[in-house]
């Protein structure tokens, strides 16, 4: 998959009617939506949204679509920051296909350009301790460990190996986005984790 930000699905938008939301306390807002695209086009979209990025998901006639947008980060910090926020997960196993939602964690060392993610849902977890981040606030890594838990939360059944395309956003980097995903929408080995959250 090429670096998110570069594959077309950063789009300007503006939301112009809120249909549903809900103050989550950390900054932002879930709920519905109806936003214009940059290309003039209206859509209704379910979200999580901070003044400066967004994650959302719409539904399409061949399924769902998980979309991050936002501006990308300025003024980019030399520090070691912490990121927390919100996970959503989309994955099939054993023929059945699953959506999670839950929260992840992100270190990331901006003086020498390299991060740690963990991203947990329901029964899935998204682990990379392998990440790198460039001048331009895309964060990116190959090869994290996508692990699918029985209900006990403990068995693990299935170990995949996905990767990881985000961005930095807002002035200072206040803001990530990011999408890990592997396998195919075909086949039984689809995983995807999307995070959205702030430091």
């Amino acid at each position: 998959m090429p670096d998110v930000d570069s594959s077309g699905n950063y789009q300007s938008y503006t939301v112009i009617e809120v249909i549903n939301e809900i103050d989550n306390g950390d900054g932002s807002y879930s709920g519905e939506v109806v936003v214009e695209l940059a290309d003039g086009s209206q859509e209704n979209v379910i979200g999580t949204f901070f003044p400066s990025a967004g994650l959302y998901t719409r539904t399409t006639g061949d399924g769902v679509i998980f979309v991050v947008s936002g501006d990308k980060a300025i003024n980019m910090p030399i520090g070691s920051y912490n990121y927390t926020g919100h996970a959503e997960a989309l994955y099939s196993y054993n023929e059945n296909q699953y959506v999670e939602t839950g929260t992840f964690d992100m270190d990331v060392q901006f003086s020498d350009g390299t991060a740690q993610i963990m991203a947990d849902a329901n029964n899935v977890r998204y682990e990379n301790n392998s990440l790198s981040i460039n001048n331009d606030g895309d964060v990116f890594g190959v090869d994290g460990d996508y692990i699918i838990y029985d209900t006990d939360g403990t068995t693990q059944l299935e170990a995949r190996k996905v990767d990881f395309d985000g961005t930095l956003h807002g002035s200072g980097a206040t803001h990530v986005t990011g999408i890990a995903v592997g396998g195919a929408t075909t086949d039984d080995n689809f995983s995807l984790m999307t995070i959205i959250g702030q430091r």
